[in-house]
């Protein structure tokens, strides 16, 4: 198994800045960085035993970025 995770605060130089609220709007359905917080709960569940049966997925945690 494995997590991808998109927009997030990892480059706090960007936050605020004009270009990543354009690129925001444009290129991720729910127009906001994700909190760390959110990118841990998969990373979390996938370590846990409530994910045992998965095989072979990679997870998603990118806010519907396209």
């Amino acid at each position: 198994m494995a997590a991808e995770h998109g927009a997030s605060y990892q480059h706090p130089e960007l936050v605020g800045k004009q270009e990543l609220s354009e690129w925001l709007d444009t290129a991720v359905a729910l127009r906001r960085l994700a909190e760390p917080s959110e990118i841990a709960a998969g990373y979390a569940f996938l370590a846990s035993d409530d994910a045992a049966y998965m095989t072979g997925r990679t997870l998603q945690f990118d806010g519907g970025m396209f």
